[in-house]
């Protein structure tokens, strides 16, 4: 799967600190086996002295987003890692 990705990019839509946590509104540009799609999802980055200690993504499961593609999203999903 990975050797079929020829581009990425992220493009940040939306940034916001409170505290120790870092949201960021994303739109990841994904160029692979020739199709080129976009995915939208919120990150949510903890900081602990200058160390991510904890990042989740939350996207929509339904599917991809891009820009010409609705904003309404239908589910969610939350891919949580703990960086240790």
């Amino acid at each position: 799967m990975i050797s079929s990705l020829s581009s990425y990019n992220s493009e940040i839509v939306n940034l916001a600190v409170s505290g120790n946590l870092v949201f960021t509104e994303q739109i990841d540009h994904v160029v692979m086996a020739g199709s080129e799609t976009g995915v939208r999802l919120m990150q949510i980055s903890e900081i602990t002295g200058d160390k991510i200690c904890a990042r989740r993504n939350y996207f929509n499961a339904a599917g991809s987003t891009g820009p010409s593609r609705s904003e309404t999203s239908t589910a969610s999903a939350d891919r949580s890692r703990r960086v240790t």
